[in-house]
């Protein structure tokens, strides 16, 4: 069963924030973005690790900006190779949001972005211990993970 808060997360946050809520109503698209954000985030620790098995082995290098370029991650997510909830975990657990702020602080891409992801990171729940077991699993396979 979806709730209203559900729907209206996963139509105007995440498939589209643009959206006029009238749109909403009675829409298969609207309610196919529901069926597809609520599969995301059910399987949460699936997304995520599949996501990041989709970025450079070196962390860091999916996260640096040069030459005022968007770093790896950002561009995956544009692409929409990546979810936003990765983004906003990742975030979590290395707080870089604060650093491209600074870099990125003239690109308005990066601000809107940014916008959306501090709107919707209050929706998100997981487990950080196991999210964080997930990308040092991912990032150091060669490491014993217990």
């Amino acid at each position: 069963h979806r709730t209203p808060k559900e729907f209206l997360i996963a139509n105007t946050i995440v498939a589209n924030p643009k959206t006029w809520i009238g749109d909403l109503v009675n829409s298969t698209e609207a309610e196919e973005n529901l069926k597809v954000w609520m599969k995301r985030v059910q399987s949460l620790g699936y997304t995520f690790e599949e996501d990041l098995k989709k970025l450079l082995t070196n962390l860091d290098d999916n996260l640096i900006i040069k030459d005022n370029q968007h770093p790896y991650l950002l561009k995956l997510f544009l692409r929409k190779k990546v979810s936003i909830e990765t983004m906003i975990i990742l975030n979590d657990l290395l707080g870089f949001f604060s650093h491209w702020n600074k870099k990125l602080k003239d690109d308005i891409m990066w601000s809107d972005i940014k916008i959306l992801c501090e709107k919707y990171r209050p929706f998100i729940t997981y487990d950080k211990k196991r999210m964080m077991m997930i990308a040092r699993k991912v990032f150091t396979p060669e490491m014993e993970v217990a």
